[in-house]
């Protein structure tokens, strides 16, 4: 993707924010902040795994409904799918899946190891833009 391309999806889509509600699996969470038109991705939890050191985060969101700048409301149409990202740090969430397009959102990322996992979601319109990521919420795993 382009510097150019990536300029324009920061200011051309909505980043979905997260607001996060752990559960289980000793979850702790992080203040996400101010959802953006009420946008919003939460950690609901999750089932634990057969054993203590594996386990699971169910990730909720609804799409957002207008473009960061708040211009252009969004459609279906307009919303190809999301981006969630996730890993070890905060700083380097080097794991990520791609979720087809969704209103009310849930992706549940599994086989998760001992220890503390941060997530975020990115949207991307169907112009193939990129959002910035939302904020980032974490879980922790057993222990």
């Amino acid at each position: 993707m382009s510097v150019r391309a990536i300029k324009a999806s920061k200011a051309g889509i909505a980043a979905v924010i997260c607001a996060v509600a752990l559960a289980g699996c000793g979850g702790e969470s992080g203040n996400a902040g101010v959802p953006v038109n009420g946008s919003q991705l939460e950690n609901t939890g999750g089932q634990s795994g057969e054993t203590s050191t594996t386990g699971s985060a169910t990730l909720t969101w609804v799409a957002p409904s207008y473009r960061v700048d708040g211009t252009t409301q969004l459609g279906d149409s307009d919303i190809s799918g999301y981006i969630v990202s996730y890993g070890r740090s905060v700083g380097e969430l080097d794991q990520s899946a791609d979720v087809g397009f969704c209103v009310s959102c849930q992706f549940e990322v599994d086989s998760l190891s001992e220890g503390t996992w941060y997530f975020a979601v990115q949207t991307v319109d169907s112009s193939g833009l990129v959002s910035a990521r939302s904020d980032v919420v974490s879980k922790s795993i057993g222990s």
